[in-house]
């Protein structure tokens, strides 16, 4: 394999968070250095809420390096720098967080704990030196970010400190409401739950019970638990009354007050009567913008669109660019042979770059007759975010396969795709739990599942040794 080529694949995989990074890496160390020194510089995960960061990953990436050090010093020289660039962009923070603590030796003079506690002083005396402002809202994110990775560390004492210090900064912020505070905090307060609550020897409500008596002695953790235990948290749903009409649906888009919440209710709880309704409505919608607004009621798996598709068809070659992409969106949830047979018309004739929204169209109207031309279309969508003609569709494609009603029906090959260029761990995981059930994991997929980014897929590449060892087949991986 020519070095062009190897570059390209590792840098792709590495994206991905996929063990086959570690196969095109051993022997070409030195080839693959620089992409391997930005991976752990940089966030390159694909969906970090989601997926977290990539950067347990890169740690194990650099073992395979005499001098992972390298890698490690560049890191720490990145995140320690006084730069609003590090310190408000959460998903670079977040990845050198991880990176970093993975190097952990776990001793007094652990360098990269003193590295990340390093950053969390710095950090709180920006905030309690601070005018609050965006800057510091994104500031305290990062802040959480590293009292979460602290208190990992499994020391109560250490924790409690953490605590204390963010009732500081609470009481420096004493004109705002509890409520409006909370937020910022809620998943370090959840988060130091679970870590000392499970502790059989601590005990379930360990963590209040010790925060608020301590707190009797300390009005810093008195504040904090005000906050975090007693506030209301501040929620975006609204409490009204559930639409399940059209009328009502139609008037709230009138209003511009139609919420996601309002659509999941109407498409769960309506009737076959009041979809129909709220489908004519939308096509009898003389504007554009509530015409929109009314079809993607019809977006949902749930609530597909109940009349004929063919005035969709019309929208999507010769409406305004969202009401195409909307009427794309309304399509892809559909069952027909019309819209199926509008897919395979759009795939056949398209002479430029083909919109994934037609592969999902047709996936979830998948016949056998539709596998070959479906793989080839799939396998010619470039996923690689460096490249120039990098198409974000991919995911929407690995989505209607996972979710497909018919899941059992579509052929291996398609969680084969997945697996192998996915960049989502999350998608792959999904497509390597079926094909774990199919029986078709193959030795090289095991070996390389073992070596994922996603500790969730790592778990069932075991389970499936366990099987083997239990049936007495002879494998190596």
């Amino acid at each position: 394999m020519d070095t062009e080529k190897i570059r390209k694949d590792f840098t792709h995989y590495m994206y991905a968070g996929h063990g086959f990074a570690f196969t095109l890496l051993k022997g070409n160390e030195e080839k693959l250095r620089d992409i391997v020194l930005y991976g752990c510089l940089n966030d390159i995960s694909f969906d970090l809420q989601c997926e977290g960061t990539r950067g347990f990953y890169m740690h194990k990436i650099t073992e395979m390096y005499d001098d992972p050090d390298y890698f490690f010093d560049a890191a720490c020289e990145k995140f320690r720098a006084d730069d609003d660039d590090i310190n408000c962009d959460g998903r670079t923070f977040s990845h050198l967080c991880d990176f970093i603590i993975s190097f952990s030796v776990e001793n007094v003079n652990d360098p990269a704990r003193g590295v990340i506690e390093y950053k969390y002083s710095r950090l709180i005396d920006i905030v309690m030196n601070s005018r609050y402002s965006r800057r510091i809202h994104d500031i305290l994110e990062n802040i959480e970010y590293l009292m979460i990775t602290i208190s990992n560390y499994g020391d109560f004492e250490r924790t409690v400190r953490l605590c204390g210090d963010i009732g500081a900064y609470f009481l420096r912020r004493r004109k705002v409401h509890d409520e409006d505070l909370y937020p910022g905090f809620s998943w370090f307060i959840s988060h130091i739950t679970d870590i000392f609550d499970s502790d059989p020897v601590l005990g379930k409500g360990f963590v209040r019970k010790e925060l608020e008596r301590r707190s009797e002695t300390s009005k810093e953790l008195k504040r904090f638990c005000r906050v975090m235990y007693t506030a209301v948290e501040k929620s975006e749903r609204e409490n009204g009354k559930e639409c399940k009409s059209a009328e009502e649906i139609s008037e709230k888009a009138d209003n511009k007050t139609l919420t996601g919440r309002d659509k999941l209710i109407f498409a769960a709880k309506s009737d076959r009567s009041e979809k129909t309704k709220l489908a004519e409505a939308a096509l009898a919608e003389e504007n554009t913008e509530k015409k929109i607004t009314l079809l993607k009621v019809f977006e949902n798996r749930r609530c597909p669109f109940p009349l004929d598709p063919e005035p969709l068809f019309g929208y999507i070659r010769a409406g305004s660019a969202s009401l195409r992409d909307t009427a794309l969106q309304v399509l892809s949830v559909m069952h027909s042979d019309k819209v199926r047979n509008f897919a395979l018309d759009e795939i056949r004739s398209c002479r430029e770059e083909l919109s994934p929204d037609f592969l999902e169209i047709l996936l979830n109207n998948y016949t056998d007759a539709d596998k070959e031309l479906l793989l080839e279309k799939l396998y010619s969508l470039d996923v690689d975010p460096e490249s120039s003609s990098y198409i974000e569709g991919w995911h929407g494609a690995c989505l209607t396969i996972l979710n497909s009603d018919n899941i059992k029906d579509i052929p291996d090959e398609f969680f084969i795709w997945i697996y192998d260029r996915s960049l989502c761990s999350c998608c792959r995981e999904s497509a390597v739990d079926e094909l774990y059930e199919r029986g078709k994991l193959t030795e090289r997929m095991i070996g390389e599942c073992l070596l994922d980014c996603n500790s969730d897929i790592k778990e069932i590449a075991e389970k499936a040794i366990d099987q083997c060892v239990r049936n007495n087949e002879r494998r190596e991986f």
